[in-house]
């Protein structure tokens, strides 16, 4: 967002998109500031912007980098107020970090609880082989124990599968 919103900035103060994008690339944040410089050279090379763009969302693969890049190619073609389209993208953009932060707080506690239930099996079991030897010897002997525990481990397993998808936000 904090590129996007410079980006709106330097529009606002008169310079071309191709000298916005220079702006970031020199006063922006690290990593986006050097793909940003990526396209830059690109698009002095002959490369027309919309190219430049859509090969450097290749490379971040970021949802929020291609709704600005739709947006500047949609721009380009169509017309309109860039500035204000940058601006509510980038607010837009730091919305949605600010939710993503949200549900991973929300969530902190059932992850953690998914951590321990998950941990509580193979810990007891270690608890068992630690100081109860004869008693998990028997139970490894066996072939009932065996089996008993090769259906545990099975199950194990698909519960912190299942615990993880459940847990789990994707946008």
């Amino acid at each position: 967002p904090d590129a996007l919103f410079l980006l709106a900035r330097s529009l606002r103060a008169g310079e071309t998109l191709e000298q916005g994008m220079e702006t970031v690339a020199s006063h922006g944040v690290r990593p986006l500031a050097e793909e940003f410089r990526r396209g830059v050279e690109r698009i002095k090379l002959g490369l027309n912007v919309p190219a430049a763009l859509q090969g450097m969302a290749r490379r971040l693969r970021l949802a929020d980098f291609n709704v600005f890049v739709t947006a500047v190619t949609l721009h380009r073609t169509v017309g309109g107020n860039l500035m204000l389209l940058l601006d509510r993208v980038a607010a837009s953009t730091r919305d949605r970090n600010q939710f993503r932060g949200y549900v991973r707080a929300a969530t902190a506690l059932g992850r953690i609880t998914g951590v321990f239930i998950a941990a509580a099996a193979p810990m007891l079991f270690v608890g068992y082989c630690l100081w109860q030897p004869d008693f998990a010897a028997r139970f490894t002997q066996s072939p009932g124990g065996m089996r008993a525990l090769g259906v545990a481990v099975v199950l194990e397993i698909v519960g912190v599968i299942w615990m993880y998808l459940l847990l789990r936000f994707d946008y």
